[in-house]
């Protein structure tokens, strides 16, 4: 039976900040939460991140930011979170957001 030793703890929990130190942070910017809906968060973060990681990698930092935005909700910083469903794929980041008719 193996345990989840204090420094391991400790290493997952560093590697969460340095996610949202330098991912998150410098791709959301100053946008307020309260402001950003699927689509702007989807164009400024999804998809520059997916021209230079993995599909896998983006997920990991999306569900980092999902965790943040969760316990937002739960302090009552914001009323709900828009990112819940946030679908993406790898061939859809170069499409533009355009009404074809």
């Amino acid at each position: 039976m193996s345990q989840i030793s204090t420094s391991g703890k400790y290493q997952l929990k560093s590697k969460k900040i340095n996610v949202i130190q330098n991912k998150i942070k410098p791709l959301i910017g100053k946008k307020k939460l309260s402001t950003l809906d699927k689509e702007s968060y989807k164009r400024n973060f999804i998809w520059p991140l997916l021209k230079q990681y993995k599909p896998s990698s983006v997920r990991y930092y999306h569900l980092i930011f999902n965790t943040a935005i969760n316990a937002a909700v739960d302090s009552e910083i914001i009323s709900r979170n828009r990112f819940n469903k946030v679908n993406f794929h790898e061939d859809d980041y170069d499409k533009p957001n355009v009404l074809n008719i």
